[in-house]
């Protein structure tokens, strides 16, 4: 998970390098619930085709709104480059729009498949190539999830491509359908994995970011989000996360802060003796193979199909064993910066399988927290402001950006 500012674009960046994506080019291709192909209305030929990610997931977040998560792949099947001129999602039962995606909006959502990077032109897709659009529906504080969502994608096509004619002449229309029932899934309700204020989501859902925007092949059957709900986090203390250049681990202050257990649970594996990387090189030098990307680590079966996942913890750290029975807020390692990590820092994340690698992320919420505020990583190296007023959660995701103080 490598890190770095706003001006060459690093932040810290999760599971790089994994696998190569598979490609989906049908709709109801195999995704991470399978599902048969449902019943949509004739279009004829089209351009392009259809395949969701896996259901759309609901998580109350930070900022005070309902958010549904789920990514669309979109395949390009004609001669030409097609370019993507809007998405919509609607409510299929009431038939109202609940998010509208065009222009810049459009082209920062339409990503490369596997790691967070915008396609360009923006929102074009290659002759043969695809494209990930991430669907981030955020409702009204107090607002229902519709059950059920259905999509218009509209595209355009050059007035020279070859074969034109098979589209009947057109250079513009639409692909609609793809319907998507929400998922019934709960976010999994935990206390908070560290203590104190300050901590920073340099990664997280629901604006594309490393984790949000992580895509990978399992089974070379289909797709996972393993990430869509995992968070990064650093520790702002006077508008910056680590004193000097950072180029030494024991320029961030909270290397060594306690990892605490969020709910009672039994650990089933465990990994120590990874290492810490040197800050801000990449590639990480320690990482040789998929199960080095997470470093130390500790994994937590907390409830039946859901585990608490610790990343890149301190080398000798490691105060559990697989077998053994925890109590929410026992200490289970330190913060470290072993694994693909370029600055020290918790990865969590709550999965549906205790292997970080193959298993999707869950949405969780956590019990009782105060939002700091928010924070960007500025356009040049300079102070990393808080801004925003102090507001106490209860229940909710802290999305990322949001600072956290957690008691």
């Amino acid at each position: 998970m490598a890190l770095i500012s706003r001006s060459n674009r690093t932040i810290v960046a999760a599971l790089g390098g994994l696998t190569a994506a598979a490609l989906l080019t049908a709709c109801g291709a195999p995704a991470v619930t399978p599902a048969s192909p449902p019943a949509v209305a004739p279009q004829g030929l089209t351009p392009l085709t259809l395949a969701p990610i896996g259901d759309p997931l609901v998580v109350p977040g930070s900022d005070g709104r309902t958010h549904v998560e789920y990514d669309v792949l979109v395949t390009n099947v004609f001669t030409a480059p097609v370019t993507l001129t809007s998405v919509e999602v609607r409510d299929r039962k009431a038939g109202t729009p609940v998010l509208t995606l065009s222009g810049p909006e459009l082209a920062a959502r339409t990503q490369q498949n596997f790691i967070q990077r915008p396609v360009t032109p923006a929102a074009q897709i290659p002759v043969s190539g695809q494209v990930a659009v991430e669907v981030d529906i955020a409702l009204p504080a107090g607002a229902e999830p519709p059950a059920e969502l259905d999509h218009a994608f509209s595209w355009s096509v050059p007035a020279d491509a070859p074969a034109l004619s098979i589209l009947d002449g057109r250079t513009t229309g639409q692909v609609t359908g793809l319907p998507r029932k929400v998922s019934p899934i709960e976010p999994v309700r935990i206390s908070a994995p560290l203590r104190g204020g300050g901590w920073w989501s340099l990664q997280g859902c629901c604006e594309p970011n490393g984790h949000r925007s992580l895509r990978y092949s399992v089974d070379g059957q289909h797709e996972i989000k393993s990430e869509m709900f995992a968070v990064d986090w650093v520790r702002l203390e006077n508008g910056a996360f680590f004193a000097g250049d950072g180029s030494s681990n024991d320029q961030y202050s909270y290397i060594g802060a306690d990892e605490l257990a969020v709910a009672d649970g039994t650990v089933v594996a465990t990994r120590d003796g990874l290492p810490n990387e040197a800050p801000q090189v990449t590639p990480a030098k320690n990482v040789k193979v998929g199960e080095d990307y997470i470093g130390n680590s500790v994994v937590i079966r907390i409830a039946p199909d859901r585990f608490a996942v610790y990343g890149h913890m301190q080398p000798g750290s490691v105060t559990v064993r697989p077998g053994d029975t925890v109590k929410a807020g026992d200490v289970v390692g330190t913060l470290g910066n072993s694994g693909n990590s370029t600055s020290a820092h918790l990865h969590f994340v709550i999965t549906d399988g205790p292997d970080f690698l193959t298993a999707t992320s869950i949405p969780f919420v956590i019990d009782s927290w105060t939002l700091q505020g928010t924070a960007a990583l500025p356009d040049a190296p300079g102070p990393i402001p808080t801004t925003g007023p102090a507001v106490p959660q209860s229940g909710t995701h802290p999305l990322f950006e949001s600072v956290s103080d957690f008691g």
